[in-house]
């Protein structure tokens, strides 16, 4: 990703680099919580489904009769 760089109307520093505001933090922080909570829920349904499969010889009931929607 690359970096913002300072431009004299915005305040940075000594090395250029732009300071996010504290509402692009907030922002970045939140975002970075949601990632990490769906990366979470996406890892426990694969365990979920990984175990499932063996014990029951289908897929879960909630994908098993999915289709593409289009």
């Amino acid at each position: 990703m690359p970096q913002e760089v300072a431009t004299p109307d915005q305040p940075g520093r000594s090395d250029g680099t732009v300071v996010p505001s504290p509402s692009k933090r907030t922002r970045r922080t939140a975002l970075a919580c949601r990632a990490a909570e769906l990366r979470q829920d996406t890892s426990e349904r694969r365990i979920r489904h990984h175990d499932w499969v063996p014990a029951h010889g289908t897929d879960l009931p909630k994908v098993a009769d999915w289709c593409r929607p289009y």
